[in-house]
């Protein structure tokens, strides 16, 4: 006659619940470490956290926000949307804002271009908007570089006093 043998050992006591918890694969990993410093499963680290508090929690960020946090945020999201998405003035600001970024883009670029950098330029826009976008704004930026007058130099003219003529900008 065989006899049959229990499988691992009971516990004494009632039942135990099962909880099942998501995170990220990078919350995951800090549970697994701060798990493993105080030399616990990741189960009974996270009952320790529940019963009794984590006494290094003052020392790192908060993983939540709490009440008060989450409407400031709001709020500050919610003025945002108000300044860049509505009224008589959002519109016009939204153009000063694109047309200021492209005067930007444009003088960098033009920069590098009469540099000597067009090769370094063409890269750099290759790997943000693609190697036919980059040909297009390549060429329009070589076409500006080439009709457009050279960049003024840093120094002022001198005139036949040898004064730099700055002064009578203001006079």
């Amino acid at each position: 006659m065989a006899r049959l043998r229990r499988r691992g050992r009971r516990r004494p006591g009632p039942a135990s619940k099962a909880l099942t918890l998501s995170a990220t694969d990078a919350e995951w990993a800090m549970v697994r470490e701060k798990a493993a410093r105080r030399r616990l499963s990741v189960s009974r680290y996270a009952v320790a956290l529940v019963l009794g508090g984590d006494e290094d929690a003052a020392d790192e960020p908060a993983l939540v926000l709490d009440a008060h946090a989450q409407r400031e945020m709001f709020e500050t999201v919610r003025a945002f949307r108000t300044l860049m998405g509505e009224g008589d003035e959002a519109p016009a600001l939204i153009e000063d804002l694109r047309t200021r970024v492209a005067l930007l883009f444009d003088a960098w670029a033009l920069a590098m271009v009469r540099d000597g950098r067009g090769e370094a330029l063409g890269a750099l826009l290759a790997a943000r908007v693609g190697a036919a976008n980059a040909a297009r704004v390549l060429e329009r930026i070589e076409a500006l570089a080439a009709a457009g007058p050279a960049p003024p130099s840093r120094k002022a003219p001198e005139d036949a006093s040898g004064a730099s003529g700055q002064a009578s900008l203001f006079c």
